[in-house]
């Protein structure tokens, strides 16, 4: 397998250190992230501490570098030892703010345990047969509803470019060159590069759909919003 050639995989697990090898061993240029459903179960019950919980996916949504220590440290005062407990995982492989691939807007891979209840007993090759099967049906099935839709986007990636459209129409513009722009809200303000498919507010690196800010710069050169949507998203 020349995984080389693929394009940048993203791949969502429960972190543990054999399936951690398998994938750098694997798909070397693929990024590699922690669900965070399993994450947040496991402090769950490690702690039996709800607030910890709401703490800890608040700081997995951080994209600033102020949200995402003002979470963590709230985490340290509800308990130190979960504080101490998190640093066990990386931030690079939970934290929005840290992670170098694209998650699409996933955070959990939405897999329950039961998708494949049934095959968790046979040998490894089988099970993987009935991992094929199952995805192979998953994809047909939404290639037959996709017949339906009439947007440019999917339906979810649809709703979120019109929303980013619509925020995008009241912010100031200032160009700086062909491809990069200083994008002026009530926030402070952001970077876009065009060229690069990159905003400072790491929205679009982030979810492969331009943010608000990336539309307002897109939009003021008279450009198509939707042609930098990723090709997953069309």
């Amino acid at each position: 397998m020349n995984s080389e050639k693929m394009p940048q995989l993203t791949f969502l697990s429960d972190g543990q250190k054999g399936t951690l090898d398998a994938v750098r061993r694997k798909f070397p240029n693929s990024c590699h992230a922690f669900c965070m459903r399993y994450l947040s179960e496991s402090i769950s019950k490690e702690f039996k501490n709800s607030r910890l919980v709401h703490l800890l996916w608040k700081a997995a949504y951080a994209t600033t570098m102020t949200a995402f220590k003002e979470k963590m440290a709230e985490i340290e005062e509800a308990s130190p030892e979960a504080a101490k407990w998190i640093q066990q995982f990386p931030p690079s492989r939970w934290a929005l703010l840290y992670y170098k691939g694209t998650r699409y807007g996933h955070l959990s891979s939405n897999i329950e345990d039961w998708w494949i209840l049934d095959a968790r007993e046979l040998p490894i090759i089988q099970v993987v047969e009935q991992i094929h099967n199952k995805l192979t049906s998953e994809f047909e099935d939404r290639r037959t509803r996709s017949h339906s839709w009439f947007s440019v986007l999917a339906p979810s990636a649809e709703t979120r470019m019109r929303e980013v459209i619509s925020r995008a129409s009241t912010y100031q513009v200032l160009q700086s060159d062909e491809v990069e722009f200083e994008v002026i809200s009530a926030e402070p303000s952001d970077i876009v590069n065009i060229g690069k498919h990159s905003c400072s507010c790491r929205d679009w690196q982030l979810y492969g759909l331009p943010c608000a800010h990336a539309a307002a710069a897109i939009m003021s050169c008279r450009k198509d919003v939707y042609a930098f949507a990723e090709k997953c998203f069309t």
